[in-house]
């Protein structure tokens, strides 16, 4: 964790597992303490407590086949970039995100695999295109 706006109204949380298996850590701030916990299995799980008056921008470890970052089972707004995911909005207070890694009995939404890109699908087939007038690129 680290400042991202100066007199700690912004944290920057970005673990980085780099092969442990869970860690936590209270760090003091002027704003008061915040707590970070993570743990890294079947999905990567992260806990947050932040002071009030404090935000935090989240940048979360994306598996090769993660779909994705959840809050209480709902879904984020997150964009990929290489190997992490990027919260689009700042959080605040205590919270409990997830990245889910894709199995065989989980599939993605189509929101999550097409990055909110609408699709269509082909006649006659159960495939997806992306739908051109909106001018997106179909990513599974």
């Amino acid at each position: 964790m680290e400042v991202a706006t100066p007199g700690w109204s912004t944290a920057h949380i970005r673990p980085q597992p780099c092969g442990l298996k869970s860690a936590e850590g209270k760090i003091p701030t002027p704003k008061g303490p915040v707590t970070v916990t993570w743990k890294d299995g079947d999905r990567f799980l992260l806990s947050i407590k932040l002071p009030a008056g404090m935000s935090a921008k989240i940048d979360l470890p994306a598996r090769e086949k993660s779909t994705g970052v959840f809050l209480n089972g709902k879904p984020l707004a997150a964009k990929r970039s290489g190997l992490r995911w990027l919260l689009e909005k700042e959080v605040s207070g205590t919270i409990d995100l997830e990245v889910h890694k894709q199995t065989a009995s989980m599939s993605a939404t189509p929101q999550a695999r097409t990055n909110g890109i609408k699709t269509r699908a082909i006649p006659g087939s159960r495939k997806k295109v992306a739908d051109r007038s909106h001018g997106g690129i179909y990513e599974p």
